[in-house]
């Protein structure tokens, strides 16, 4: 297993671990690889391998090697993505991970990569999530398709680090909406700008009023 390179791989607990390598060595899974310049690439099996790593990195694993290789490391990329999507069962860490890399480093656009997912672009989009939130934010930001507004405080210069901490829960618990996301935001551009030199000065309640989400009229 020394010799498989996986472009993502997550930490399994040990009872997680050995329920996924029961199901493993039950259907006798082989993993496919891609042989490129003396390495061999990981192209399923993705959290079968993870678990196997977790209980025994020496062990032995049967494989089958393809005849053909993708042209470079975004094509690679983007096969791993379609089988972790379409293929088999992946973490949201997977797709995070993988779209992040190929959006960051290889330039390939969300279009293109819904195009090859056979999947709508805001599809992609609800993963591309900023690195600064904490894992379990962006978990439930895509699962309650909240990635905009999580993105949006986590960029947001005038926000204080403990209160995005606080908005985050309140937008992945679906308690903001996008208009109080948004107001919240002039609130705090107020406080941090100034209310006479801001543009939002039309709202000078906002800046009278102490902070809390409940203030926020939808």
């Amino acid at each position: 297993m020394d010799k498989i390179k996986s472009y993502h791989e997550e930490t399994v607990k040990h009872n997680i671990a050995i329920r996924r390598n029961f199901v493993w060595y039950k259907h006798s899974h082989f993993f496919t690889l891609e042989e490129a310049d003396g390495k061999y690439f990981l192209m399923n099996g993705f959290m079968f391998y993870d678990a196997l790593q977790t209980q025994n990195k020496e062990s032995y694993i049967p494989c089958f090697i393809l005849d053909q290789t993708s042209s470079d490391k975004k094509d690679r990329l983007l096969k791993i993505l379609f089988q972790g999507t379409n293929g088999e069962p992946t973490s949201w860490k997977f797709k995070w991970r993988i779209i992040k890399e190929l959006t960051e480093e290889h330039h390939v656009s969300k279009e293109k990569i819904a195009g090859y997912l056979h999947k709508e672009t805001k599809w992609v989009a609800n993963y591309m999530l900023e690195d600064p939130i904490p894992d379990a934010y962006k978990k439930r930001a895509i699962e309650t398709h909240a990635t905009w507004q999580v993105n949006f405080i986590c960029n947001h210069p005038a926000i204080p680090k403990r209160d995005k901490l606080d908005l985050y829960e309140q937008v992945v618990n679906e308690k903001l909406s996008n208009y109080q996301v948004y107001m919240l935001a002039s609130y705090y551009n107020m406080s941090y700008y100034s209310i006479y030199g801001h543009p939002y000065a039309a709202y000078p309640q906002l800046h009278r009023t102490p902070f809390h989400a409940k203030n926020i009229a939808p």
